[in-house]
């Protein structure tokens, strides 16, 4: 009777886990897919994966364009409901903040 109940456990346990692991699994892909854009200097998901923020050279253009860009990248993933922030790179690099774009993925 103890196997049962520990091949059960262990199971419902496995079961749990595969969801989590293929939920953060999607946001890393979609990361790693933004980041081998030619235009971004770097990306990285906000602390509750509702906001993106996507570093660029500024060129002196707006770039709400990109944002929409990257929502159409992240909806391939499934992955809905993000603000796409796309910031200044290289001010980033000196803990300045400028947004140049955004977006709103439904």
């Amino acid at each position: 009777m103890k196997k049962i109940s520990y091949l059960f456990l262990s199971m419902s346990f496995f079961c749990f886990l595969f969801p989590l692991t293929s939920y953060s699994d999607k946001y890393d892909d979609a990361l790693k897919e933004i980041e081998s854009e030619k235009l971004v200097v770097s990306a990285s998901w906000g602390v509750t994966n509702s906001s993106l923020f996507v570093g660029v050279r500024d060129n002196g253009t707006a770039r709400d364009g990109y944002a929409q860009y990257i929502c159409l990248l992240l909806s391939d993933y499934k992955i809905n409901d993000v603000i796409v922030h796309i910031m200044d790179g290289i001010a980033i690099g000196y803990g300045k903040h400028k947004e140049l774009g955004k977006s709103v993925c439904p």
